[in-house]
């Protein structure tokens, strides 16, 4: 060990010494001369192979440089025009125009050489024949461009065609349910938006049905693309309660009630039972107050719990079921149902809020101890005779 350690020693010594001698002979003694010539003579003729190459191609460089830059910015801009976003559309229907005249092209050769029966040809002869279908799949361009066409090689190009195109199939699928999905929803803001500018145009003392009607037609472009839309049933009908059209709207809300109906808790089913109430106590002549209070009982059994803001939907249906049993003259749970709205009311801090503890107020003033005492009999029928005025005072 200590010997191959001496050995490493000497070995560097010695190229230490040889550097340094090979140093001195080129900075300090004759040899810098020399090195500083062979430079120079280095230097020179690069300037020299420089200035030739500049005179024979600065000329031609000057006229094609700037062609070339011309070129490459307009097919950047031919790019970015072509395949900019908003003319993906004209980009997938020329690709599909072209593959629909291949595809005309191949029909049309397969029917050309179809052997069909007739005069000496029954059914069990071979639809196709293989001399005229080879011929057929060599101008359709399938198979090898250099060989003639073979039916074995086009088997497999089939093959994976076939693979491809399913993969294709399931992909295009795929972005077409997504593609749906957007244009549904730029549909419900849409309809969104129009009815909020009719609620706007109402308050100012306009009339709002023709932002009602163009609402409409938003939500009903939804279920024409997807029937069973539950936001867009839902939207549906309410717009069409909004119109006066009540059998047009419970057509949509029985398909709500329909595919709500396994569901314990629902906010769709809860909404349709509410609008179902609406109608039968506003729509229906004579109004039905009994059918409105049973679906009212109903869509409160449906509703979810709600937190927040939303909680005012609660608050809301038992004022509701609260005015349909007082055309009853179901007093003393009209007054419970008013309690318990108020509370709701009470802590949401709204607008809407403020506005449902105000009403339900006056409606708790209006009854009397002896109205609520009077109130012994719990059944509310389905259809009873009333009066459409409120027996409160």
């Amino acid at each position: 060990m200590e010997r191959e350690r001496s050995l490493i020693y000497e070995l560097g010594g010695f190229l230490i010494l040889i550097f340094g001698v090979c140093g001195a002979w080129l900075f300090w003694g004759p040899g810098y001369a020399f090195l500083s010539d062979g430079v120079i003579a280095a230097q020179n003729k690069i300037g020299l192979l420089a200035d030739a190459y500049q005179k024979t191609a600065d000329g031609p460089t000057r006229l094609v440089a700037p062609l070339i830059s011309l070129l490459s910015g307009a097919y950047a801009i031919y790019i970015a025009v072509a395949y900019a976003e908003r003319r993906l559309q004209k980009r997938l229907q020329d690709f599909l125009t072209r593959e629909e005249k291949r595809l005309t092209g191949a029909r049309e050769q397969l029917r050309l050489i179809l052997e069909r029966p007739g005069p000496g040809r029954t059914f069990e002869t071979p639809v196709f024949l293989i001399e005229p279908l080879d011929r057929a799949v060599r101008e359709l361009g399938w198979g090898s461009y250099f060989l003639p066409a073979q039916l074995p090689y086009v088997d497999h190009q089939l093959d994976r065609s076939l693979e491809r195109l399913g993969k294709q199939i399931g992909l295009s699928k795929a972005r077409t349910s997504k593609l749906e999905d957007q244009l549904k929803l730029a549909h419900l803001l849409k309809g969104a938006r129009l009815t909020a500018t009719g609620v706007q145009e109402k308050r100012k003392g306009g009339n709002d049905r023709l932002h009602n009607i163009s609402a409409l037609k938003h939500f009903e472009e939804i279920l024409r693309l997807d029937k069973d839309d539950l936001d867009g049933l839902e939207y549906a009908s309410h717009m069409r309660v909004r119109l006066g059209q009540y059998s047009e709207a419970n057509v949509h809300l029985v398909r709500i009630l329909t595919h709500t109906a396994d569901k314990q808790k629902s906010l769709p089913r809860a909404r349709a039972l509410r609008y179902q109430a609406e109608i039968s106590s506003n729509g229906d002549s004579p109004p039905r107050y009994g059918v409105a209070s049973k679906r009212l009982r109903e869509a409160l059994v449906a509703l979810p719990n709600l937190q927040g803001p939303d909680w005012i939907e609660e608050a809301e249906l038992n004022e509701a079921l609260a005015d349909a049993r007082i055309r009853l003259r179901a007093f003393r749970k009209a007054h419970a149902n008013l309690e318990i709205a108020q509370a709701i009311y009470a802590q949401i801090n709204s607008i809407e809020a403020k506005e449902g503890v105000s009403r339900v107020e006056e409606k708790l003033a209006k009854f009397t101890d002896q109205e609520i005492d009077d109130d012994d009999n719990d059944d509310e029928p389905i259809d009873p005779v009333v009066s459409t005025s409120s027996p409160l005072h």
